[in-house]
């Protein structure tokens, strides 16, 4: 007689000895945001993240859905974080100079009261001042050396990194008529909330998730490997099983997926607990500030509404609200439209979509759609610009 365990494993949480095995024999793969994680860690905890996955060898395989995902959203998280840190370098840069002219008048007047040299007002202000422009030029340091300074596009030191340790382990993407295929799958499973998948409606590319998981099950199903598949994005409800918010593990529906199709087990870490398992059972050099700062960091999520704010500003600033009656002129990415009479009505249908804008493709998608729909209602359009691939 079968035992409670027996055609029911998929339903219990992956053990000690299942992870010990994926981790030190299996097949790895990593999530697009374990990737773009390397320029949200700091230096150090960048170094042991790679040292974690050196650590396994010839057995890492990154799926090209991944690679496809890491390589557009990039841009996205370089920009989020060297965001934040212009952020702060231009609120301390804005109080010094609050500073200066507030306290310059009231130090003057102070030395004249008590008959102090003038050089000495100067040396009370300056030392203030000094303190402030010391915090400035200290996280311009940290963003420096965090290796996201203005020209980290062109000079990229993290992505160097990145692309020596891939180097041969990154898949092909799907022939023309198995993605065509893969594509309905994803659109029924996106219809029908089967995961993995569902949780991408309303995405540029809904079929994404599961064309990661479609190539990462033919990949398994060739190595007979137990698979381990390394995220740090707890809020994907259709990968990661979280019973009253807790999360342990892969969602049962993928571990038999995984076990009927390419049969192979099936076992999901968050990046917390990869590094933690690479250092216990890979003896990879990772400290416990960096176990500690992967749990920090907020969901990837979080970039793209960090990324959102910039542009909404942007956003804001050429599109009046739908209270007024003109449309000022719009420009971003691309695409251009000119000064045009539009109603409060018509305004609104173009205001409101701008308001969730998620990243860069995404608004340069919107304003295309803007552009087009000016176009149907007889708006006078400029000349397009000569480097537009659209034009």
């Amino acid at each position: 007689m079968p035992g409670l365990r027996d055609n029911f494993s998929h339903w219990l949480p992956s053990d000690e000895e299942a992870t010990r095995v994926a981790i030190t024999s299996g097949m790895v793969v990593l999530d697009a945001n374990v990737l773009l994680d390397a320029y949200r860690f700091t230096p150090d905890s960048r170094a042991d993240l790679l040292n974690a996955i050196r650590a396994v060898g010839e057995r890492l395989w990154i799926p090209h859905q991944v690679a496809l995902e890491f390589h557009k959203n990039r841009a996205d998280v370089i920009a989020s974080h060297g965001g934040s840190y212009k952020e702060a370098i231009e609120a301390i840069s804005r109080f010094k100079a609050d500073v200066e002219k507030e306290l310059k008048p009231k130090v003057a007047n102070f030395v004249k009261r008590v008959a102090l040299p003038e050089r000495a007002g100067e040396s009370i202000l300056g030392k203030v001042l000094d303190g402030l422009g010391a915090a400035i030029a200290q996280l311009e340091q940290l963003r420096d050396r965090h290796g996201i300074g203005a020209d980290a596009m062109r000079r990229d030191p993290i992505y160097e990194q990145l692309e020596k340790l891939l180097d041969g382990k990154v898949g092909a993407p799907l022939a023309d008529a198995d993605e065509k295929a893969a594509r309905t799958e994803a659109a029924r499973r996106v219809k029908e909330k089967v995961p993995p998948g569902f949780g991408d409606v309303g995405k540029s590319d809904p079929a994404g998730d599961y064309l990661l998981w479609r190539q990462t099950l033919n990949e398994a199903r060739d190595r007979q490997l137990p698979l381990l598949f390394v995220t740090r994005d707890t809020t994907k409800d259709d990968w990661v099983w979280r019973p009253s918010g807790r999360t342990l593990g892969a969602l049962p529906d993928l571990v038999a997926e995984a076990k009927r199709e390419a049969g192979v087990d099936f076992v999901l870490l968050t990046t917390q607990s990869f590094l933690h398992h690479a250092r216990t059972s890979l003896k990879a050099d990772v400290s416990e500030d960096t176990i500690q700062q992967a749990a920090e960091l907020p969901p990837p999520s979080e970039d793209a509404r960090q990324t959102r704010k910039p542009i909404q500003q942007t956003l804001r600033a050429t599109l009046p609200t739908p209270d007024e009656e003109w449309a000022r002129l719009i420009e971003a990415g691309r695409y251009f439209v000119d000064t045009s009479p539009i109603t409060a009505i018509q305004l609104r249908e173009l205001w409101e979509p701008a308001q969730q804008v998620a990243d860069v493709e995404e608004l340069n998608r919107l304003l295309l759609d803007l552009r087009q729909r000016l176009r149907a209602r007889n708006l006078r359009q400029p000349p397009q610009p000569e480097d537009d691939p659209k034009a």
